[in-house]
């Protein structure tokens, strides 16, 4: 690939999480992330706007030397709330990055990497991981899917006509609060403390207990039900042909979507439910192709 090619096609992907900063390259003409050029950085959610955002900016200045800067796009998977057009953070009272609130965090990293503010770009991070997942994972040739993302919060997302929009399953009344109470992390860490008086970490070290312990089993049967109940609403709301789930909790799929289908209609009368194949990746590459739809506001 000559240099004048790869610029058109390489662009750097970057996810944004409550504790770290993920960047890769993505090769935009064949649907994937280039293997060795992932990296992970922890952040301090709770630090100066200056430590938080000269931690982004060396990891993408990492990023744009490894591919010898022939990557001139940027694309951001942020987590809300976010004025995604403009770049401006309004991240308030949600116990992350704090210090950024109301900073154009566009003319920031620019002004930090020599990338030119025109090449940078955000979007919702629940919306790039669905696009992402279309573009080169498990929504592949699907014009209609719904992306769900099981993690510290609940994230959905719908692609029709080649639009994505928020599906907002987070605030979905439900058992006398909201969805994402029920599907979210904090759920199974606060569950398992309620029934054992153990604290665990995450739902990777009750997988991990999964086969050994009764009440880390009774809990995912417990998210099941939930699960399972907002994926009826699901169907009966939205027109899809694909329910892709991701997300960190996506990794104990097995483990609860035996339970989860018991309580949907059999496979011929409702969407394919599928796992995310692209994990992390999936926003990453989400965030990178979202550019080139992208127009300055």
């Amino acid at each position: 690939m000559d240099k004048r090619t790869a610029s058109m096609s390489l662009a750097l992907g970057i996810d944004i999480g409550g504790s770290h900063i993920t960047a890769g390259v993505v090769d935009l003409a064949q649907k994937k992330i280039i293997e060795d050029s992932v990296v992970r950085q922890l952040v301090n959610r709770h630090a100066p706007a200056e430590e938080i955002l000269g931690i982004w900016a060396d990891t993408i200045k990492g990023r744009l030397l490894y591919c010898e800067h022939q990557a001139t796009t940027i694309g951001f998977a942020m987590p809300g709330p976010f004025d995604y057009p403009n770049g401006i953070c309004l991240i308030k009272g949600f116990d992350k990055y704090e210090a950024l609130y109301g900073m154009n965090i566009r003319k920031e990293l620019s002004a930090r990497t020599g990338m030119p503010a025109e090449q940078i770009s955000f979007r919702n991070d629940a919306d790039a991981f669905l696009e992402g997942e279309l573009f080169g994972g498990a929504g592949q040739g699907f014009t209609r899917a719904l992306g769900l993302t099981l993690g510290t919060g609940l994230g959905s997302c719908l692609y029709v006509d080649g639009e994505i929009t928020n599906a907002g399953l987070n605030v979905l009344p439900f058992k006398g609060g909201i969805a994402e109470e029920y599907l979210s992390t904090r759920w199974f860490v606060k569950t398992f403390h309620k029934l054992t008086g153990r604290q665990v970490n995450g739902v990777k070290e009750l997988a991990e207990m999964y086969c050994d312990n009764d009440m880390a089993r009774l809990v995912f049967d417990e998210f099941s039900v939930s699960f399972g109940e907002v994926l009826q609403h699901c169907l009966r709301s939205f027109d899809v042909e694909v329910i892709i789930i991701g997300g960190n909790i996506s990794n104990a799929y097995s483990l609860f979507i035996d339970q989860v289908l018991k309580h949907l209609p059999a496979e011929n009368k409702r969407p394919l439910i599928k796992q995310a194949t692209l994990g992390e990746q999936a926003a990453m590459m989400g965030a990178a192709i979202h550019h080139r739809y992208y127009r300055m506001v």
